[in-house]
C-alpha cells in the first residue's frame, strides 16, 4: 500500500514539476516581453499616490495557487481600461517581496518601493520601464514623500530637499531645511510644493526659474491631495480637518470650501487624499471612501459613488482599512482593502478590489484583487 501511495506521489510529482516550471517561464516572459503599450495623455510629473495616466491605472494583486510556483510575493500591474486588459510589469518573486503602496507613473516610468520601510521611516525607490520591464540599478534615497519629473527625482534628506538627475547621477540640494522638518512634496505646473511642519508653511520652488516662496498655512492642519486649478490657485484636503480648501497664492490665504468628513482624524482609515478639478467641480472622496463632486464656484457637495452599493453585498458591515483614489482622464479608480466579519468569532475576511467608475458616477469595472503583505 505504501508502494502504491509513494508511486503515486512521483508519478503527481513528475506531472507537477514540469506544470509549475512552464507557468513560471509564462509569468516570466509577460513581466519582460516587449509591450509597446501606447499612452497618449502622458503625466508632465510623478507624484506619491498618483497612481493613473490618461486611462492607465497602476495596481498591485498578491500571487497565490495560480501563479505558483510564485505563490508568495505580489505583482505589479499597468491596467488599461479602455482595453479591460493588464500588463504585468514585474513579480517580486521572494516569499516577503511586496509592494508599498505610494507607486506613480510618469511617461514610461513606474516609481515603486519595495518591501519595509527602513531606517525610522526611510525608503529607497526605484524606477522601471513599462515597455521592456527593465528597473533601474539606482535607488534613492526619501525620509517621507517623493516626486519625479522628466529625468529629475526629488526626495528629503537630511530635512533638505534633494533632487537628482536620472541620467548624469548628480545630486543636488534644492530647497534647505535647516532643522525644519518637510513633507509631502508634489509637483504641479512645474512648480515643486513641500509643506514644512515645524513652522506651518508650505514652500514652493519653480523648477525653471528656481524662484521660491512661502505660504503660511493652518496649524492646526496638515495639507494632503494638493490640486492646482489655475496659475493663482490650489485646493488642498485638510488631512486632519478633513476640509476642503481653495488657497490663494497670490493673497497667500486659505479658505474653506467645504467639510468632507464627520469622523476624527483617529477614526479615520488610511488614505492617500487625492482630488481631481474637471469641468468646473472638484472630485474627491470622504473618509467612507464615497466619491464627492463639489461645485467649485459654490461649495455645493453632492455624494456621486456611495462606495459601500458596490462592496460585498453579502455582508453589511465592512470596516474599510486603506484605500486610494485615482482620477484618470475619463474614469475614476478606487483601489480599495477592506475586512468583514468571518465564519467565527474574532475572525476577519480581507477582501481587496479595483473598482472603475465613469463621471457620471456608473460601474465601469469591478476587478477582483488578491490582497498582498502591504497595501
Amino acid at each position: 500500500m505504501k508502494r502504491i501511495m509513494l508511486k503515486s506521489v512521483k508519478v503527481s510529482l513528475i506531472l507537477l514539476i514540469p506544470i509549475l516550471g512552464i507557468n513560471f517561464l509564462w509569468l516570466v516572459y509577460q513581466e519582460k516581453a516587449s509591450k509597446s503599450i501606447d499612452i497618449k495623455d502622458m503625466n508632465p510629473e510623478a507624484n506619491a499616490y498618483y497612481r493613473q495616466q490618461d486611462n492607465y491605472i497602476i495596481y498591485t494583486s498578491g500571487n497565490g495557487v495560480r501563479t505558483a510556483p510564485l505563490i508568495f510575493g505580489e505583482r505589479l500591474y499597468l491596467y488599461s481600461i479602455d482595453e479591460d486588459k493588464s500588463y504585468l510589469l514585474q513579480n517580486t518573486k521572494g516569499i516577503f517581496g511586496a509592494y508599498m503602496s505610494d507607486y506613480a507613473i510618469e511617461g514610461e516610468r513606474v516609481y515603486y518601493q519595495m518591501g519595509v520601510p527602513t531606517g525610522g521611516g526611510s525608503v529607497y525607490y526605484q524606477y522601471l520601464d513599462i515597455n521592456s520591464g527593465s528597473s533601474s540599478k539606482e535607488k534613492f534615497h526619501s525620509e517621507c514623500s517623493y516626486a519625479a519629473k522628466g529625468d529629475h527625482f526629488y526626495g528629503i534628506e537630511d530635512n533638505n530637499i534633494y533632487t537628482i538627475s536620472l541620467k548624469s547621477g548628480k545630486k543636488e540640494t534644492l530647497i534647505q531645511g535647516n532643522q525644519d522638518e518637510y513633507e509631502n512634496i508634489v509637483i504641479k505646473n512645474n512648480v515643486l510644493y513641500a509643506y514644512n511642519q515645524e513652522k506651518n508653511y508650505f514652500v514652493s520652488k519653480a523648477l525653471d526659474t528656481g524662484e521660491e516662496d512661502q505660504y503660511p498655512f493652518d496649524s492646526n492642519d496638515f495639507p494632503n491631495g494638493i490640486e492646482l486649478i489655475d496659475e493663482n490657485h490650489l485646493v488642498i484636503v485638510g488631512a486632519i480637518s478633513g476640509d476642503l480648501i481653495e488657497y490663494d497664492l497670490k493673497q497667500k490665504k486659505q479658505k474653506t470650501l467645504v467639510n468632507l468628513t464627520e469622523r476624527s482624524p483617529d477614526d479615520r482609515p488610511y488614505e492617500a487624499y487625492t482630488c481631481k478639478f474637471r469641468d468646473g467641480y472638484i472630485y474627491c472622496n470622504d473618509d467612507d471612501i464615497n466619491i464627492l463632486a463639489v461645485n467649485y464656484k459654490t461649495g455645493e457637495k453632492s455624494k456621486l459613488i456611495n462606495i459601500a452599493d458596490y462592496l460585498s453585498s453579502s455582508f453589511k458591515d465592512y470596516n474599510v482599512d486603506e484605500a486610494v483614489v485615482s482620477y484618470c482622464t475619463d474614469y475614476i479608480a478606487v483601489d480599495i482593502l477592506y475586512y468583514t466579519e468571518g465564519l467565527f468569532e474574532d475572525q476577519e475576511r480581507q477582501h481587496k478590489y479595483l473598482l472603475i467608475f465613469d463621471y457620471d458616477g456608473r460601474l465601469v469595472k469591478k476587478k477582483k484583487l488578491v490582497p498582498g503583505l502591504y497595501f
